[in-house]
């Protein structure tokens, strides 16, 4: 009846619905599955031929030098921490979304683990510290990507970067927003830390700052409702925003 080295519960529940009918949850056991060579979690069923789901992947659907995450396999949490560990070790690099890549394919093609640290090693020279950045922001500045020949997207080198024990970052409209620092990536903070630079500016100035150099679109109602939550001061008339009520207070 299950042929294949894993399924979804739900997927499984339709195909013994279909062989027995209304009473197919009575089969679904623990207990029942074991007696035909298969385990259960919350949400997958796996063959016992495997000592753990994970395996049960790498020996299958991810078994080649590059390989997808299904939706139904990346919202969960036990598998997404599993990515996250390989990830985090270089042994799968994300190149696309929810799409990987192994280093040892990657080294087969000449880039090894040290060359994904010496990249780390040389952005973190080039940003200041608690300074936010994209990647578009380091090419406008002349940084040339050592793998960019490669032609990957820039889920890639994001994918690289965030292992990085001095680097932070988060996906914002399209975009990868990243700071050197061991603090999280907030847009309040990073509107602040846009402010803080020229200590007021124009709501719409700001909008097309963060476009032009980030390559982030935020629009300017979001941006003003970013800084009302925050120590900034935003002024409705002027449309301006002000690093504190204190330098409102000293400009006017």
């Amino acid at each position: 009846m299950l042929t294949k080295p894993w399924y979804i519960v739900e997927d499984v529940q339709k195909i013994f619905k279909s062989k027995v009918g209304t009473r197919y949850e009575a089969y679904l056991s623990t207990e029942n599955l074991r007696k035909i060579g298969f385990r259960k979690t919350n949400t997958i069923i796996y063959s016992n031929r495997y000592r753990s789901l994970i395996e049960c992947l790498d020996k299958n659907d991810w078994a080649g030098n590059t390989f997808y995450v299904q939706d139904e396999l990346w919202e969960n949490p036990q598998i997404y921490a599993a990515l996250q560990k390989q990830a985090a070790k270089f042994e799968i690099v994300e190149y696309l979304p929810q799409k990987f890549i192994r280093l040892a394919y990657l080294k087969r093609n000449g880039i090894h683990k040290k060359n994904l640290n010496a990249f780390i090693e040389e952005v973190c020279r080039r940003v200041q510290d608690d300074a936010y950045f994209t990647l578009k922001f380091l090419r406008d500045q002349g940084y040339e990507f050592p793998l960019d020949d490669l032609g990957f997207d820039d889920t890639f080198y994001y994918s690289i970067l965030k292992q990085g024990k001095k680097i932070q970052g988060r996906k914002v409209a399209g975009t990868y927003l990243l700071r050197k620092s061991k603090q999280d990536v907030t847009l309040s903070d990073f509107i602040e830390f846009l402010v803080s630079q020229v200590r007021s500016i124009d709501i719409f100035d700001l909008s097309e700052l963060i476009a032009v150099q980030y390559g982030i679109a935020l629009a300017p109602s979001y941006i003003r409702t970013l800084a009302s939550g925050s120590q900034m001061y935003y002024d409705s008339i002027s449309e301006k925003i002000y690093l504190d009520y204190d330098e409102y207070f000293e400009e006017v």
